[in-house]
């Protein structure tokens, strides 16, 4: 009886129905339905206006700020092309203020060149090879990208400080009134996006820019460096 029972089983077993299709290998590796590879916010051909507050990370004489605007066009997922215009204003940081301070030990003035109100114009090529998504607190899938930028332009400041007689002085109060300086300058950049709806995204971006500088009181032409952080938004359309 046992040898019966146990025969019957056997061959229900095999008479069950497949369900092949939900184990196969092709099926669940195809890559059309790879949930990894598909993307739910697109860039191909669309425009991207971006706008953003920057801070200057390495100046220690002054805290720039910075009001960044740029149009890109997106040629496909991976490769953008576009322009940027960057206004910066300065705060004189406690290290320049000691420096001026009439009543202090050294009165001098920062042998530096400040950024203009409108200090770079430009173009910019980004690369973004990167696309992902997470998992926020299991209540919400948040798709990103990473991106790369090369860029360049002119950058301009104002001269720097002068203790020159009344009569040759190029100051004002605010600042000087001769003409700002014109230099190109060349940059890095990298970046994440953050898509927060189709036509929405939060970003980020920590660029490094390159440029030749000239020191009046030193009569020295030198390298600038400078090193900002961005933080804004992009819209797509």
């Amino acid at each position: 009886m046992k040898k019966f029972t146990l025969v019957l089983v056997v061959l229900g077993f095999l008479c069950l129905p497949r369900t092949s299709h939900a184990d196969s290998p092709s099926d669940r590796f195809r890559p059309g339905d790879d949930a990894l590879k598909k993307r739910l916010y697109t860039k191909t051909q669309k425009q991207e206006l971006n706008l953003s507050l920057g801070l200057v990370t390495n100046d220690p004489f002054y805290q720039v700020y910075n009001v960044s605007l740029g149009y890109m066009y997106h040629l496909n997922e991976w490769f953008a092309l576009g322009l940027l215009a960057t206004g910066s204003f300065d705060v004189p940081t406690g290290l320049t203020n000691q420096l001026q301070n009439e009543q202090g030990t050294f009165r001098v003035k920062p042998d530096v060149r400040r950024p203009f109100f409108l200090s770079t114009v430009g173009a910019e090529f980004r690369f973004a090879p990167f696309y992902g998504k997470f998992n926020l607190f299991s209540q919400a899938i948040i798709h990103y990208d990473v991106f790369f930028t090369v860029l360049g332009g002119v950058f301009l400041t104002f001269p720097p400080p002068s203790d020159l007689p009344a009569a040759e002085n190029v100051l004002t109060e605010k600042g000087a009134k001769g003409s700002p300086g014109f230099a190109p300058f060349g940059g890095v950049g990298l970046g994440q996006r953050y898509f927060l709806l189709r036509f929405l995204a939060f970003r980020w971006e920590f660029r490094v820019l390159f440029m030749p500088d000239h020191f009046e009181s030193r009569k020295q032409d030198l390298f600038r460096v400078d090193m900002a952080l961005n933080l804004g938004f992009s819209f797509f359309f």
